[in-house]
């Protein structure tokens, strides 16, 4: 199997345990200062952090794109471009969804696609947040 067809597979079954052990080992690796910085404009600068809103994530059936984006580079390849990462996933995991939540745009996979995400359940997760918080964040 390649990266991309393990990665599909373990986001697919929701594999939080792959997950947790392999981005644990990447926070504590001192490479790849793109991706982490990438992490960190997302609300998602420590391990913890990234596991909690993954699972999140996880059991609203979705991912959102900018943190899958991050995680196609940790574990298949952190040079590709925009458009071959797009490309990958659409064949794996389907097209990019798209919902205006609280007036900004919400950009999502589904992770099963016969099942609903159900927006009206959804609470405030650690990106939004940051986001709604970012200046507070900066200035501290």
């Amino acid at each position: 199997m390649s990266k991309m067809d393990v990665l599909s597979n373990k986001i697919k079954k929701r594999d939080i345990e792959y997950f947790r052990d392999s981005i644990e080992d990447f926070y504590l690796d001192g490479t790849l200062h793109e991706i982490k910085a990438e992490l960190q404009k997302i609300g998602l600068g420590s391990f913890e952090l990234m596991i909690r809103e993954l699972r999140f994530q996880f059991d609203c059936n979705y991912i959102k794109s900018d943190l899958l984006k991050n995680i196609y580079k940790i574990f298949v390849n952190e040079n590709d471009t925009d458009r071959k990462i797009g490309l990958q996933l659409n064949r794996h995991l389907g097209k990019p969804l798209q919902k205006k939540i609280e007036g900004k745009n919400f950009k999502y996979r589904k992770i099963d696609s016969e099942k609903e995400v159900n927006f009206d359940s959804i609470p405030m997760t650690t990106i939004e947040i940051y986001e709604k918080n970012r200046d507070n964040y900066n200035h501290a």
